[in-house]
Formats: structure tokens, sequence, C-alpha cells
């Protein structure tokens, strides 16, 4: 434990085709569906892993837990398993609240952490965030640095991750382009239209957003064109709370982010199980995106879909 000083705090779902009731005591919920299986009852898997992949202490929760209310005991847990040790912990804005970020500060020693910040808190940052230089953190990856308020807000862009959301972005569009002409070719009610926009768009949700369709209120005609205007989206930012860190720093936690991430998605893989009933089948899937840069765009529309702003706290 002594080398390992990061830690990436994550949760994931598994959930079970099987009908309430259930016997007293057992943890099989109703809750928010990563898996979009709402229908279904579930547990949370709450897991602490090394940037290694190796799993420091896990628990199964019932499957109506909050994110945002299980931090707090798994800091506990892993300072009575291992002492106050000088740790970074890694983790999805959702995770922490603001009241235990603040006891995490507070702490003696202080617990390091890397943290995601709602979406919302970027646009009072936009015009600081402009003027200041770009930093080479690692190839590929650029980041910009902005004390305020204590902590750090770093601000990053991946030319990789840019490579690929466009690619994604440019699939979904030919196909949900070419739909949408089949559909404005059909002889179709009102109804039927809106139920295969419906299903274009379930299938082509980040494309469906960069798309302005107008349906007319009284008959099946439609029409659709592209919005330039929310083709812009800005690069991602992270948020710290150390007052200055240089980008040697910024490089060596982007490779710790990297490499969580990658031994958290590993782990939480497909899995497959059987129910007491005997008919019944789980899946688990990873439980949220993990620290990574988004793409690089003109910041003046920021959307920060993947990562956000994250927070580092070096103590």
């Amino acid at each position: 434990m002594s080398r390992s000083k990061v830690l990436l705090y994550d949760l994931t779902s598994t959930y079970f085709e099987s009908d309430p009731p259930f016997p007293e005591g057992d943890k099989r919920r109703h809750g928010y569906s990563r898996d979009h299986r709402s229908d279904c009852v579930q547990v949370i898997i709450a897991l602490v892993v090394t940037p290694e992949g190796l799993p420091l202490a896990y628990e199964v929760l019932p499957g109506n837990t909050a994110d945002k209310t299980t931090l707090k005991g798994f800091l506990d847990r892993i300072e009575r398993q291992y002492g106050r040790a000088r740790l970074i912990w890694l983790m999805d804005r959702g995770v922490p609240t603001e009241a235990v970020l603040a006891e995490m500060r507070i702490a003696d020693p202080p617990v390091q952490y890397l943290v995601g910040t709602p979406k919302g808190r970027l646009t009072r940052l936009e015009k600081a965030l402009i003027a200041k230089p770009w930093q080479d953190a690692r190839p590929g990856v650029q980041v910009k640095l902005l004390p305020q308020d204590g902590e750090l807000y770093v601000f990053a862009q991946s030319a990789d991750r840019v490579a690929k959301e466009r690619a994604i972005r440019r699939r979904q569009l030919k196909w949900l382009w070419g739909r949408l002409k089949q559909l404005a070719g059909m002889k179709l009610t009102r109804e039927e239209l809106l139920m295969r926009l419906g299903a274009a768009r379930k299938q082509a949700r980040t494309a469906w957003r960069l798309l302005a369709i107008e349906v007319a209120a009284d008959s099946a005609a439609f029409s659709y064109r592209l919005d330039r205007a929310k083709l812009r989206r800005g690069p991602s930012a992270r948020k710290s709370s150390c007052a200055a860190i240089s980008p040697t720093t910024i490089r060596r936690g982007c490779g710790a982010c990297i490499s969580s991430s990658s031994a958290s998605r590993r782990r939480s893989g497909t899995l497959t199980a059987t129910s007491p009933s005997g008919r019944s089948s789980t899946k688990s899937r990873g439980a949220s995106r993990r620290i990574s840069s988004s793409p690089s765009l003109p910041i003046a529309s920021t959307s920060c879909s993947a990562g956000g702003c994250m927070r580092w706290h070096p103590g």
C-alpha cells in the first residue's frame, strides 16, 4: 500500500431480470439504471482500485443508493485499513458532495483528490481560462491551469479524443441524415412519423443534438437542417485545490487517470449470472464516464460532455 498513492473510486451497477418481492435484507432495488433498464431491480457495486487495477476495497449496496452518499464511508474504511497515508483519490463529479470535499481538505493530513466539477460552474470560468496559455502535459494533451478559490482548475484538451469524437459524430450524422431523408420520402401518418423519429433519436443521440428538426403541428411534414452553432463545444476542464502545480505534475496525474480508468474498465466489463429463480440474467457495465479529456473545440459554447471540470487538491 505504501506505493499505491493514487486510488480510483467508482461505482457500477448490476441489474436482475427478476420480480419483487424479495427476502428481507435483499439489496435488489429499483434505482437509477446506468444500463437504461429502469424496469429491472439492481444492486450498486462500489470499488476502490489502484492505478495497476488492484482492488483494495469494495461493497455491494442497495440498488437505490445515491452515489454521493457512498464516499465518506470508504474514506473512513481505507483510513482504518491502511492508516492515514497520503493518497490521491480520483472520482467522477457525481460522487463527492461539497461537504465531504471540505472535510477532505481540512483532514490531518489533508486528503488529496482529483474530481470532476459540475458543468454549470464552467460559465464563470470562461473569461479567465481564455486568457491562460496552453501547456503540454504529455504528447497530444494540453492543459490550462487556473488557481481560484483555493483550488486549481485544470482545463484539458486531447488530440486523440478530438479525433475519436469527431469520427463518432461524423458517422452518426451520416446515418441520421440518410434516415431522415428516407422518412421524408415515406407516406406516414403523423403518429408513425413521430415514432420513427423517436427511434432514430435513440440510435443517434449525439448526432440528433446537432440537428434542428421541426415537425408540423397538424401533418406528417417535417424539416431538418444542421445546426452549426451546436458544433462548437468546449475542451474538458479539471479542478483542483492547489494554488500552483507544474506541467510535470499534471503529466503524472494524466498518466494515473488513464491507468486507473483503464483498470476500472477492465474490471467492470459485462457479467452474466443466474438469479435464485433460475431464469434471471444480470449484466454489469462501467459506472460512469472516466477521467479523460474531451474535444478541443471553441470554448465560447462550452458543453464539456466528457469529464467536465476537475478539481485538484494535492494537500
